[in-house]
């Protein structure tokens, strides 16, 4: 669980977190504040995966691409469960 910033408490579940872009709000389990994350954050992070992403369009071995895919999306999540700050609504 990540923890809220109004509350301080964990009330974000991390599949949460992961469906949580900008432009739009969850709300804490503990206190049931809307929560959020910023553009400029949530951009860094996902830039890398997308950019893995895009590569392997031009991958010719259809398995590769798809793995290759994949990686680039498991580097995007993880970028943001880790680093992209909760922040209040």
């Amino acid at each position: 669980m990540y923890t809220c910033p109004h509350c301080l408490q964990p009330g974000i579940s991390a599949v949460k977190k992961a469906l949580l872009g900008p432009g739009s709000e969850i709300k804490c389990a503990a206190c049931s504040q809307p929560v959020a994350v910023r553009f400029k954050p949530w951009l860094k992070a996902a830039v890398p995966g997308a950019l893995i992403m895009v590569a392997a369009i031009f991958i010719k071995s259809e398995p590769l691409m798809y793995g290759v895919s994949a990686v680039g999306l498991v580097i995007m999540i993880g970028m943001h469960l880790a680093w992209v700050p909760l922040d209040k609504s």
